[in-house]
């Protein structure tokens, strides 16, 4: 199997692989200490980080209680089947003690629409060194995605699988499990209730197999030994994908047949049926994102603004912008003729030359005024709404309706005595109530309607004669 799938070890690595089979024959599944590289500044405990970002997951997921629910179901599953342990003393331990953080990425599944990401590439801060920065490091084993790819579709018949939780399957030794402890609710069901702290049993590794056959022979011989010597090590191909009919035949009557109708397939789409891998949808008039990457992407952004807090980020204008190039959508041919793609902008050399961002001032000006006659706060009336928020600025009515919200509220905050934080209020998610919501929008309606139906306004309040 090693040689079908092109996996054989370097030299160097053979040694230690060849010792380590020695001293384990009897304890498949267990794996050696990663004793790491010794290379690198102290790893520290990371804790302070890995609680706030726990925090930070827990207060997003409660207000999706639902998505709450599956996440603490996923870790309560990977306790269950033994992959993680629940550290009941956190303090009494002599070894070397490391937390990361976690966070959920949405998948396009409709059994499981989340998945956990433990982020072993968090750094205290820029000097300190991250988890992944303490392994050791091996010459590469991956090969070319292009090989990858031409392999898969050698053969006359593909056929694509994948190893159940295979990235916990490998056991962890124990003075090392330590070191990757991470926070959790010690009650899901409650986002107020302690963190608990848990830890991994087992270790890291990939787990899907791609590989292609000349007759449908081979491929039941392949599906047949694999799953036995998968099986043997303790390990269960779990689910199957092919071209071939009797491939297809024999693992749905195993109940291992995928049964999704597209497989993905690094990144694209495998269609085993009519046996077409296709990429991001794309045509000659448009490039356009389908709803798959527009979610990667919203939780890109999630993981940098939760990971670069302290960071200082620099303003580049949309016509400067690469990713702007797919995400607002161009012609193909632009594309391939593009510059600003290929190379990036021009100034991104010359740090002189780097834009900056004015925020555009208006000429009308709010005046805002505070009153001693009284404690309560009268609602606030804004005339004219559209020259105080720039409607432009905004492509989603929801985020004009909650930025309206905000606005009536520091008026209304200006307008009283009691000292408040409006910055600290928005910061900690409060929720914005539907009667505000509500006000906001007959606000924007008022207005529209008082500058697109003025003259028809004017002529409903002149009385009949």
């Amino acid at each position: 199997m090693a040689d079908l799938l092109n996996l054989r070890p370097h030299r160097k690595e053979a040694i230690t692989i060849s010792g380590f089979g020695e001293s384990n024959k009897k304890t498949i599944g267990t794996s050696p200490s990663f004793h790491g590289n010794q290379e690198h500044p102290e790893l520290p405990s990371n804790e302070m980080i890995a609680r706030k970002r726990a925090y930070n997951v827990i207060n997003r997921l409660a207000k999706e209680p639902e998505m709450l629910k599956i996440y603490g179901n996923i870790i309560n599953d990977q306790e269950n089947r033994g992959f993680i342990e629940k550290v009941e003393t956190p303090d009494e331990t002599t070894n070397r003690v490391h937390y990361i953080p976690h966070h959920p990425v949405k998948k396009d599944s409709s059994t499981t629409p989340i998945r956990i990401v433990y982020d072993c590439s968090c750094r205290q801060d820029s000097e300190s060194p991250s988890l992944n920065d303490c392994l050791s490091s091996t010459p590469p084993q991956l090969n070319k995605l292009t090989d990858i790819l031409t392999r898969f579709r050698y053969g006359k018949y593909a056929l694509t699988t994948d190893i159940e939780k295979a990235f916990l399957q490998i056991g962890l030794d124990e003075e090392d499990r330590d070191s990757t402890r991470f926070f959790w609710l010690r009650d899901p069901s409650n986002p107020k209730s302690e963190l608990e702290t848990y830890r991994f049993k087992r270790d890291l590794y990939v787990d899907n197999v791609l590989t292609s056959v000349n007759t449908e022979e081979a491929a039941l011989n392949f599906f047949e030994e694999s799953r036995e010597l998968m099986t043997n090590a303790g390990f269960n191909l779990r689910t199957w994908k092919s071209n071939s009919n009797q491939l297809s035949n024999e693992a749905t009557k195993a109940n291992v047949l995928d049964k999704d109708s597209e497989t993905k397939i690094l990144g694209m789409r495998w269609d085993a049926k009519s046996d077409i891998l296709t990429f991001a949808k794309l045509n000659e008039d448009r490039i356009d994102i389908d709803n798959s990457q527009a979610t990667k992407r919203e939780n890109r952004v999630l993981e940098i603004k939760e990971t670069t807090q302290n960071y200082d980020w620099k303003y580049v204008p949309t016509d400067s912008n690469p990713a702007d190039l797919q995400t607002r959508g161009i012609s193909s041919t632009q594309f391939k003729e593009s510059t600003l793609w290929m190379q990036g902008p021009s100034w991104i050399s010359d740090e002189n030359s780097w834009p900056t961002w004015t925020p555009q001032v208006k000429q009308e000006t709010l005046l805002l005024t505070t009153t001693d006659d009284s404690e309560k706060i009268k609602p606030c009336v804004l005339n004219g709404i559209s020259k105080i928020i720039d409607l432009s600025r905004f492509s989603s009515l929801k985020k004009l309706l909650r930025v309206t919200c905000y606005v009536f509220k520091f008026v209304n905050i200006c307008k009283s005595k009691r000292p408040y934080n409006l910055r600290k209020y928005a910061r900690h998610g409060k929720d914005i109530t539907k009667d505000e919501i509500d006000r906001a929008t007959r606000t924007w309606i008022t207005d529209i309607q008082n500058e697109k139906f003025s003259s028809e306004k004017s002529a409903t309040r002149k009385p009949v004669t």
